[in-house]
């Protein structure tokens, strides 16, 4: 018999259906999500404000690039003209700006949802962004729960409150996972590629597919790369990628330089320290010491013989661990190594207190619009701790 079929951390491996009071527990968190959205609504906190006017959040900010692009305006990174653009979408002006630090390519993609009426588009964004991401955890899980589970990950909450667009993110990376698992190389690739709408999320990519032979995909990844920076310089103009290395500096200055961000909203290590008050040089350090460890953690397992799940699993926390720069939406991603994670248990039995730690890390998701805190990258940690125990429980066998 096995090692780990002696040890006493793992529960009795289940042959169908899910451990007692998960289905229970995901109802419950999507009743608090739908319940705490309508309260907002309610409040004049989501879409309108108490006096009927159009809230302007970072959907805001996108519709009014992709109007931009519309008008023929390569110039989407010129702050003064996007702020007048986002003032006429939402019909009044407000403090500050909502800078645009995406590539060129993702510019394409907005522009399509600015086809739309303003308050259309925003219901349309926050309605339809989550089916891509819905679809992928579902077909991670392969159950029929796996839409509620789905659904009931609370950083989708963050993301529907200000329009923003974790829910693709999410769905590029578990979608390339799932073509990797189902022999289709190609689509893994171009998916990989299109996650270079937001680059961070993606730097361990690369080094799985090396590791793993994938040259396919590597290729297919690379080549999608260089095609949408193609398109968008023929339609943007090629000054729209001076604009955006220009607008990088500006993200470098205000978040790893001169700590003029607000960290307390932001979820990664290197903000997290800096948020405690420690210098940009420690901050970094503790960031990339993480980062360094995660790369290491993809590389032994991505040219072992670790099951695709816990590979999976690995490679997409590590995904939200190395990336700097992250908001709670952003943690949607965090859903697809929970799921992996999930797949994993039930196929080979849950460790003790594995399920119990999950719906932590899903409760300081949920509890952030409470407290001004990273209680995501607790989450996060949390998250790739139960990964690590189970990775390493598996190496046993």
């Amino acid at each position: 018999m096995s090692a780990i079929a002696h040890h006493h951390d793992l529960a009795p491996q289940p042959s169908s259906g899910w451990p007692p009071g998960v289905q229970l527990a995901a109802f419950g968190l999507c009743v608090a999500q739908a319940v705490f959205i309508a309260a907002a609504f309610v409040q004049g906190e989501w879409l309108l404000d108490a006096d009927g006017a159009k809230i302007a959040d970072d959907f805001a900010g996108f519709w009014a690039a992709g109007r931009l692009v519309l008008q023929g305006h390569g110039a989407v990174y010129d702050w003064a003209l996007h702020k007048a653009a986002t003032v006429a979408a939402v019909g009044h002006d407000f403090s500050g700006v909502y800078p645009l630090f995406y590539p060129p390519h993702y510019f394409l993609l907005v522009a399509l949802a600015a086809l739309p009426p303003f308050t259309f588009a925003h219901v349309a964004w926050v309605a339809l962004t989550p089916l891509p991401y819905i679809y992928v955890v579902a077909r991670i899980l392969n159950d029929r729960l796996g839409v509620l589970l789905a659904l009931a990950f609370p950083a989708l909450l963050a993301n529907a409150m200000i329009g923003q667009n974790g829910c693709l993110t999410a769905a590029l990376i578990g979608g390339a996972l799932i073509a990797l698992e189902r022999g289709r190389p190609v689509l893994a690739g171009c998916l990989i590629g299109l996650l270079t709408y937001k680059p961070h999320f993606g730097v361990l990519f690369p080094l799985a597919l090396i590791c793993a032979s994938q040259w396919r995909a590597f290729a297919s990844a690379a080549a999608t790369t260089a095609a949408l920076a193609v398109v968008s310089a023929l339609v943007l103009g090629a000054d729209a990628w001076t604009g955006f290395a220009d607008a990088l500096m500006t993200a470098n200055r205000n978040v790893f330089g001169n700590g003029t961000a607000d960290y307390a909203k932001m979820q990664s290590i290197f903000t997290t320290v800096r948020a405690l008050g420690g210098g940009v040089t420690l901050a970094w350090m503790i960031h990339g010491t993480a980062a360094a460890l995660m790369s290491a953690w993809v590389f032994v397992a991505w040219r072992g013989q670790t099951s695709f799940a816990l590979k999976a699993a690995i490679l997409s926390v590590g995904a939200v661990v190395c990336a700097p720069h992250a908001y709670m939406y952003d943690l949607v991603v965090l859903a697809v190594p929970a799921a992996f994670l999930l797949r994993d248990g039930r196929e080979r039995g849950f460790l003790r207190y594995e399920l119990a730690a999950l719906a932590g890390a899903c409760l300081l998701l949920l509890s952030f619009p409470l407290f001004k805190a990273p209680l995501g990258l607790g989450a996060t940690l949390i998250v790739a701790a139960l990964i690590a125990r189970r990775w390493i429980f598996a190496a046993q066998r």
